[in-house]
Parts: structure tokens; sequence; C-alpha cells
């Protein structure tokens, strides 16, 4: 209902625009296109969808909200898929589901017409079909993995990364006729897109999106200072959108004499903390703390890995809207930090009723997290 009602808030005039027009393109049958150039900017896979709706509701803008809210739903329901894997109990899977569901950026995520939603669903997806697959000979389940990391990557580039992580997992004792399928599958299923960036921008890259994002990650940037800049530099994104072959790729950044790539890593690690901070207060660390040694090895390792693609963000810049696709393992050691606090209790004070301490626990977690929320309504009806 939240979400639903997030739906009110103004469309935003940058990339959720930008998405609705490549999705108009791509139905018309010009292809990746914005303002009729070729758009190596954004990749196509979540306007593909919002084409998709626009048969039913001829406005892109906010079909892009609603594949968002959509994608939300179908969120919540895979994260307690995977968390009754985790806990083998549905009462705190239900409690990490209401933690995660209150998340503010998670909220905004889920009506704000960008990509992140969708991604973290199939992001879930996979990570689901890993649970209750590794280690099975099935063809079909292969096919399908390649078939959601393909469709990953077309939604936002770091999903190749997740996808070889997830596979390395997925992989493990399978027959090597499963083992191979599945990145040759991908392979074919994101090679046209990557030669389209080759053919637009003249370099082999997996994201045009590189080149644009380490530039905006400079310290002098609006996105790191918070000012906006004159200087012609960081006006990157529009001559990109007008200019393809600007979208260089990291190797021809990392030959310029401007990048700072070493300099921004203290500042982004900063906010990364700030950010975390912000979603899940100092109780929240400290339960993610507790849970963390509350897990076995294999499982620290398993979700850990997943959190890698975090430290690929530092190299660029740190958004809330984007951290927000991995809080959903933060939600999973939050939620087993407290389920050991509520053993603790109980082996402390063993006559005494040590339920409603963790009820509270949770409620502030999830009230804290709301808080964001509460203000934007707050400022729509003030």
């Amino acid at each position: 209902m939240v979400a639903l009602l997030l739906l009110i808030q103004k469309p935003n005039s940058k990339d959720p625009y930008e998405y609705s027009q490549i999705a108009v393109s791509l139905f018309r049958g010009e292809g990746i296109q914005y303002r009729y150039v070729a758009d190596v900017i954004l990749p196509p896979g979540f306007p593909f969808l919002i084409g998709g709706f626009n048969w039913i509701v001829s406005n892109p803008e906010m079909n892009g909200k609603i594949v968002c809210v959509f994608s939300f739903f179908l969120s919540v329901v895979l994260f307690f898929l995977i968390c009754q894997r985790f806990f083998k109990n549905d009462v705190w899977a239900f409690a990490s589901v209401v933690i995660y569901s209150m998340n503010s950026n998670v909220l905004v995520n889920a009506t704000n017409g960008y990509s992140e939603s969708l991604f973290t669903a199939i992001f879930l997806w996979i990570v689901l079909l890993v649970l209750k697959n590794s280690g099975t000979s099935n063809l079909s389940l292969s096919i399908k993995f390649a078939l959601l990391w393909g469709f990953l990557y077309y939604i936002r580039p770091e999903g190749i990364v997740i996808g070889a992580i997830l596979f390395v997992w997925f992989f493990y004792h399978r027959p090597i006729l499963q083992q191979l399928i599945i990145p040759i599958i991908t392979l074919i299923l994101i090679f046209p897109y990557i030669f389209f960036l080759k053919e637009n921008t003249g370099y082999w890259q997996v994201s045009g999106k590189t080149f644009v994002n380490l530039t905006m990650g400079e310290l002098q940037s609006p996105y790191q200072s918070g000012i906006e800049s004159e200087e012609q530099r960081y006006k990157i994104i529009a001559q990109t959108l007008n200019n393809p072959t600007l979208s260089k790729g990291i190797v021809e950044y990392m030959k310029e004499s401007s990048q700072d790539l070493i300099a921004r890593l203290p500042h982004n690690f900063k906010r990364l903390f700030e950010v975390y901070w912000n979603s899940f207060s100092l109780l929240g660390l400290l339960c993610f703390g507790i849970g963390f040694f509350n897990f076995t090895l294999k499982e620290n390792i398993f979700t850990v890995s997943l959190l890698f693609p975090v430290l690929i963000y530092v190299l660029f810049f740190v958004l809330y809207r984007t951290i927000a696709i991995y809080h959903w393992i933060w939600v999973i050691y939050i939620v087993n930090g407290v389920i050991a606090i509520g053993h603790g209790l109980k082996k402390k004070f063993p006559e005494k009723n040590s339920t409603w301490p963790i009820a509270v626990l949770l409620i502030a977690l999830s009230v804290y997290q709301f808080r964001s929320v509460l203000k934007i309504f707050w400022d729509q009806v003030s």
C-alpha cells in the first residue's frame, strides 16, 4: 500500500524520462535511441518492460513506476522464500520481510522509475535459484540461470559481476556440460548489446556508462561536491547522449591525467558508511555484527560475496538508491542478530518473558528505516 501511495511523487526528469524514451523507441522498431541518437548510457532491459506496459497505459514514465512497483512486490515474495531457507522459520522470514519492506530507500526505489527495483527482483530470483538447486543435475535449471543472468546484465551492467559470483555457487558439483552451457548461453545473450556498444562508441566495453560514471565520480563533479559545475568535463552525460563516441570505457579513462580514482576512495567509503548508518542506525549495525558472528562460515562467505559489487561503486560514486539493491543482505544479518539476542535473553532470564524486548527491537529497527518515507508524505501534504 505504501509503495502504491508513493506513486504520487512527481516524475523525475532525468534517468526515468530517458528510460521511457528508449522504451518508446524500442517499440517503434527504432532500436535503442534517445532523441534519435543511439543511447549507449542506459541498457535496454528496463525500457523493454516499460514498453510492454505501454500497450496498456500510454504513459511511459508512469509505466516505469508501475514496473518498479511490480518488481518490489516480486522482491518481497522472493525475499520471504530466501529467508525461509536461511532461518528455517516462517515467523522470522516474515519479520525479515517487514523490516526490508519498511526501508525507505527500498520503498522509494519501488516507485521512482529507476531500474534498481527490477534489478533487485531478478537478483533475488537468481539467489533463490542457487539456494534451491545448487548441486542438483538439471539442464533446464542451468538454462534458466543463464537467461536470468543475461537479463540481469541488460538491466544494469554490474549484473554481469553478480551473475558471475552466483555462477560459482551454482555450478559447484554439477556436470561439466551444465557448467559450460551457462556462460555460453549468457554470452550469446549479451553479445548483441556489447556489439551495439562497440559499433556506436568505437570501444569494446560491457557498459556505455562506465566512462560517464567515472568522470562524474571525480571529487570536483556535481555528484561528489554537491555543487553544479560549469566545467565542460562534467557535462559528460549530455555530451555523450549527443555523441556516443565520448563513452570511451575504463581503459581510456585511466589514461587521462585528470582522473582521481585513488583520491576519491576515502570520500566514497565515508559516504558508504553514512548510507548504512542512516539506513539501519547504530542499533541495526550492532545487530548486523552479532548476526555475522552467529552464521556459519559457508553462510558468511556466500552472503559477503554477494556484497562484493558494492566495492565497485566505491570506484565511482555512492548513491542511496543503488546501495539499496543489497539491503536485503543486511536485513538477513540484522534479523540473525536479533535471533541471537533473543536466544541470549532466554538463557539469561529463563523465568521471564523475553519475547517483548525482541518485539520492541524489531519495531524500533523498522520505524527508524521508515522515517524518510514518512517525511516524504509530510512534505507532500504540508
